[in-house]
């Protein structure tokens, strides 16, 4: 009787397999060339366009828009590494393979998931030194880059996961890679598309007290001056804090509210903290306090004191939670689908 493998190393078996089987295929190395080509001749381009820039806010400037682009990029290349992982490998006869030796399902699948988690973190390694500059230059402390990182390895991983699990529900490939891009097209678009619809439906006409200038009470000022005074109107209020969790399952909310770029790149163009400030804005909902129409908004003190009061609004610990337990879902979707004996089989899918 043949002596059963430990599961660490019967996990690295699988992973090594799929790995050399991917290194192989003349298409990922072909996907990889045109992965680098896009980062850094986006970034070169971003380069030339902020030569002008200080470093620090050029520094946020990368940071912001290398770590949005790699997620991007990295949620269009990422379902297809596990997307036909499983009923591929079903399809050629591989899989049967796999399971007439001693692996169990749940390391045969989680073989799988960390072979295309690996890839993806390989696609993830290209973007350090765009990073390192902005660490460097841009005002951003080693631990948001290393929360950023984290988030962005998450998103991904649950990607892959959700690609392994619709490879083992479905018969064909194409059929996999269609519902993995269906899921990440709602959670990045669809989330979006419905929030905006809700939105106006939690709408309420409500007195609000607002900050603004306007001739002093009493005439105390002379004419034609004016002075910060508040007032009593009637507005229409938002209350997008009933409806928040559609943005916290968002992808770029989570990784951009997980370590948001600093306030003063914000003066150009910095993505990550653009979204997280909306976010947890939406998150607060409608505070009670009175709005201040007479601060100069465009001010970075101003921006800074609005992120220390939406401190308290974080959403990427409940989007990182979500990803986590749809992740762990996946995974054990994926290793009943690799189970043996299998209870039934859709029609025309080979067995042995």
């Amino acid at each position: 009787m043949r002596e059963r493998l430990p599961s660490r190393q019967a996990v690295a078996a699988v992973l090594g397999l799929e790995l050399r089987q991917r290194i192989r295929n003349p298409r990922w190395l072909i996907i990889s060339g045109v992965w680098l080509v896009t980062v850094y001749g986006i970034v070169a381009l971003l380069w030339l366009a902020t030569g002008r820039l200080a470093p620090q806010v050029r520094g946020g400037v990368f940071y912001g828009t290398t770590v949005f682009l790699v997620l991007g990029l990295g949620l269009l290349v990422v379902p297809a590494l596990t997307a036909g992982s499983i009923n591929g490998d079903r399809e050629r006869g591989v899989l049967a393979t796999l399971q007439t030796t001693l692996l169990r399902p749940s390391e045969i699948v989680l073989g799988k998931l960390l072979a295309a988690w690996a890839v993806a973190g390989v696609a993830l390694l290209s973007a350090v030194p765009v990073l390192a500059f902005a660490v460097l230059t841009g005002g951003i402390s080693p631990a948001s880059l290393a929360l950023a990182f984290t988030a962005l390895a998450v998103v991904l991983g649950t990607t892959c996961a959700l690609g392994l699990a619709f490879s083992a529900a479905t018969a064909r490939p194409a059929a996999s890679v269609v519902l993995t891009y269906v899921c990440v097209g709602a959670l990045s678009v669809g989330t979006l598309v419905l929030y905006a619809v809700a939105t106006p439906l939690t709408g309420r006409s409500e007195p609000v007290q607002i900050k603004t200038w306007g001739p002093e009470p009493g005439g105390g000022s002379p004419a034609g001056d004016l002075a910060c005074i508040e007032v009593t109107q009637t507005r229409e209020q938002f209350h997008t804090e009933r409806i928040w969790p559609l943005l916290a399952v968002n992808p770029f909310v989570v990784v951009a509210d997980a370590a948001p770029g600093p306030v003063g790149a914000l003066s150009t163009f910095e993505p990550l903290g653009a979204i997280s400030d909306g976010a947890r804005s939406a998150r607060r909902g409608v505070s009670g306090e009175p709005v201040n129409e007479c601060e100069d908004s465009r001010a970075a003190q101003v921006r800074e004191q609005n992120r220390s009061q939406l401190r308290g609004y974080a959403l990427w610990p409940v989007g990182l939670g979500a990803y986590l337990l749809a992740g762990l879902l996946a995974v054990l979707v994926s290793i009943r689908g690799v189970r043996t004996p299998a209870r039934s089989a859709p029609r025309g899918v080979r067995v042995a």
